[in-house]
């Protein structure tokens, strides 16, 4: 039993919006296409014919005729290029929009395809010294800015990357500054000389927050204090001193 095999149309790179642009391009690329294959398919020239040709009758083609229907055809491929593309770029003149932007370039890559975009970087440099026509150039040119463009903004991406750890690390420094700042005050305020700290203190209303560096200066009246009483000398009772009654 036979199965009939449906064509399904392939998905379209243009939105439905511009139908009429893809229509355009489609129309174009098909007289191109014919232009090439009529160029694939043109013989050689068969070179002069020694044979009788007696006036009216048909004579081989002479020698040259070859190259010049070729030019012919690639004039006429390039004018059917450029016709095509300025009618594009007029219907999409007062079109600003992001859409159109990206349809121009479609349409102008389809009409004039960049064969560099599909190098290496070894056949890219080999292209590089060569000599090229017009044509080959912008070619090269458009492929050598875009891939400018992307390297560009991978740099702004790795830098807005390494830019972030750098912040979130000064973020952790501060917290931990805190963090000890705060162990340091709970360590002294619970220390076994705490009635001296405390007598040293000021007295503070009722509301008030006591700053960073009011507890700062607090801890180093607390060091001095310490110093102070170490320095002291404290009276022993050893032997040889009488007792007190």
């Amino acid at each position: 039993m036979e199965t009939q095999k449906q064509d399904v149309a392939p998905e379209s790179k243009y939105p439905f919006a511009y139908s009429h642009i893809e229509q355009k391009v489609q129309n174009a690329l098909e007289k191109i296409h014919q232009f090439d294959e009529k160029i694939k398919t043109m013989p050689n020239d068969r070179g002069p014919d020694l044979s009788y040709n007696p006036p009216g009758f048909m004579k081989s083609r002479q020698l040259g005729s070859r190259d010049q229907y070729i030019s012919s055809l690639e004039k006429a491929k390039a004018h059917v290029k450029t016709e095509t593309w300025q009618e594009i770029q007029q219907l999409l003149k007062e079109d600003n929009t992001p859409d159109a932007k990206q349809i121009r370039d479609l349409a102008r890559e389809d009409i004039y395809p960049n064969n560099y975009k599909s190098m290496d970087d070894t056949d890219k440099k080999e292209h590089q010294s060569q000599p090229k026509d017009i044509e080959q150039s912008q070619d090269y040119m458009r492929d050598a800015l875009d891939r400018a463009r992307k390297r560009a903004k991978d740099r702004e991406l790795n830098v807005l990357a390494d830019s972030k750890p750098i912040e979130q690390g000064r973020d952790i420094d501060k917290s931990q500054d805190l963090m000890n700042s705060l162990i340091e005050d709970y360590q002294q305020r619970n220390s076994p000389d705490r009635e001296t700290f405390e007598q040293n203190e000021p007295p503070q209303e009722k509301g008030e927050t006591t700053s960073m560096s009011q507890r700062f200066s607090q801890s180093l009246g607390y060091s001095k204090t310490l110093n102070q009483t170490e320095k002291i000398d404290v009276p022993t009772i050893d032997k040889e001193s009488p007792d007190r009654d």
